[in-house]
């Protein structure tokens, strides 16, 4: 068995541990259900898939050297470490968010024909995830390995109960702006807000604890994750020409001093840089 599968079954086990310690899932936290949480500040203003604890492609030659025990479905990883394209990176202060807003970005459930980007999510990032019979497109339940918080949480679409996840970028929206967003096109924009590789579903406490934090604030609660999470926040940069401050570097390059084999991803179809 591949090293990143055992891996994977192996975290997959504490998540289970968990909650049986906890006799129930994650708790939710009342907050209006939804893509985007209008009550929230920057995550308010805004909101990305869970990579449940999967193992790594066994028909993948690289699976058996790679560091991570993550994948991300339809974001396959690159032939680069993600240290190099760190390196690559530009390294600047960040602007001010001066003339920021989430409409900068586009709409948030637009993008052509097919399910909404939180349903989208929901059904890439949940285990078995559940639909409505009439709505294929609307998700009605399912389980989240959170590798935010590496806890078990258990999804039901219910209106009258608060949503338990929400939908992550793991680079805001703002931050993306004050590292080189000002300068995309409103098209390059829409793109980074849609890329798949930058949503992430989490927990709604782990959501409103990150916010528009950089790397260099906020690391997921879930140290196994750090690794894929600084490749991912890496990877959206390269994809979409955004840069890094001096603070953020020295962090990812921490997290990625113990994972050196980490690789990055490879850009998504979504991805525009022309």
């Amino acid at each position: 068995m591949p090293r990143t599968a055992r891996t994977a079954m192996a975290l997959s086990g504490v998540s289970a541990l968990l909650v049986l310690l906890s006799g129930c899932t994650a708790s939710a936290i009342p907050a209006t259900p939804g893509y985007l949480d209008p009550a929230e500040p920057e995550q308010a203003a805004e909101a990305d898939p869970v990579p449940v604890p999967a193992g790594a492609d066994p028909e993948d030659p690289a699976a058996e050297t790679d560091d991570s025990g993550y994948l991300v479905p339809g974001s396959p990883y690159s032939g680069e470490r993600a240290l190099d394209v760190l390196d690559s990176l530009p390294v600047l202060p960040a602007e001010d968010d001066a003339g920021y807003e989430p409409a900068a970005f586009g709409e948030d459930e637009a993008g052509g024909p097919g399910c909404g980007t939180r349903h989208r999510i929901l059904l890439r990032d949940l285990t078995d995830p559940r639909t409505d019979e009439a709505d294929r497109c609307r998700v009605t339940g399912g389980d989240l390995y959170d590798p935010y918080t590496g806890e078990v949480i258990g999804y039901a679409d219910d209106p009258d109960e608060p949503a338990p996840i929400a939908i992550d970028r793991i680079v805001s929206l703002r931050q993306a702006w004050m590292t080189g967003a000002q300068e995309l096109r409103p098209e390059q924009r829409e793109a980074l807000a849609r890329d798949p590789l930058n949503l992430q579903a989490t927990s709604r406490a782990a959501y409103r604890e990150k916010a528009g934090k950089d790397a260099q604030a906020w690391l997921p609660l879930w140290q196994s994750y750090h690794c894929t999470y600084a490749a991912r926040q890496i990877s959206v940069k390269q994809h979409h020409r955004l840069w890094v401050t001096a603070g953020e570097k020295s962090t990812l390059s921490e997290v990625l001093a113990a994972c050196p084999g980490q690789r990055a991803f490879a850009p998504t179809a979504a991805d525009t840089h022309n």
